[in-house]
């Protein structure tokens, strides 16, 4: 791989990025897992955790506290778009990247993309998202100088699996709980998530994005994390800000 990313074209332009490959040097300066996925693995021991969660369409937000994350728990069109980091980074936009780069400078905590998924949709695409968050997140670690807080998801238990892998070195996740509130099913579908993440990882703290006014139901749902004395972290946000007058 070193030797392909080296090799230049007669015009001076590199291999890959004649490919649109060049997301893949990023890959090059990571370890990635042993196996069919190879995603880059991601490194986040943190102790002093988030205060608030600001959007990244909010970025008159990103430092409301000296602890404030920006999140992507938006619809994906929001930062999933042809102007998206994504974008810049499969397209090598040098352009958009630097503007990302101003845009980000100085926060503290950053999640990985919240992609959407949905449980009928091809397990590769699903997987596909996985891979490109974990490059949204080196590209934010190295040329941003950001901590990043890796967002676990899944459209199923067997995809968790999935999701998971390269995550070993990180005592910290962040999981949202908004659309999973909605009905019994989507409920007990989280509960087992947050089941299967405790049993197959060793976390220190969860962080959650969540909207809702009150915290006990988010601790009803992850009451198997805090069982195996999992901090749960419950960042305030906007839309928690505004459920919260909303309800006085």
């Amino acid at each position: 791989m070193t030797q392909q990313n080296s090799f230049l074209y007669k015009d001076g332009i590199p291999e890959l990025r004649k490919r649109n490959l060049s997301f893949l040097n990023l890959v090059d300066r990571s370890l990635t897992t042993d196996d069919e996925y190879q995603f880059p693995e991601l490194s986040c021991d943190i102790h002093m955790l988030p205060d608030y969660i600001a959007m990244s369409s909010q970025p008159h937000l990103f430092h409301n506290t000296s602890r404030t994350a920006v999140g992507f728990w938006e619809y994906d069109r929001r930062f999933n778009n042809p102007q998206g980091l994504t974008a810049a980074l499969y397209w090598d936009d040098k352009k958009q990247l630097e503007r990302y780069k101003q845009r980000f400078s100085g926060v503290k905590y950053i999640f990985t993309p919240d992609y959407s998924v949905v449980e009928d949709m091809p397990a590769c695409l699903e997987y596909s998202y996985v891979y490109f968050s974990r490059i949204v997140a080196l590209w934010l670690m190295t040329e941003v100088g950001t901590t990043v807080i890796p967002t676990v998801s899944a459209s199923t238990i067997e995809r968790l699996s999935v999701a998971l892998l390269g995550l070993d070195n990180c005592n910290v996740i962040a999981i949202s709980t908004k659309g999973y509130l909605r009905n019994s099913t989507e409920k007990g579908y989280l509960r087992e998530m947050v089941r299967y993440v405790v049993d197959h990882k060793q976390l220190d703290s969860i962080v959650v994005y969540d909207t809702c006014s009150s915290e006990d139901e988010v601790y009803d749902i992850f009451e198997y994390a805090l069982e195996h004395n999992i901090n749960i972290d419950v960042p305030l946000n906007s839309y928690r800000e505004l459920h919260m007058k909303e309800r006085g």
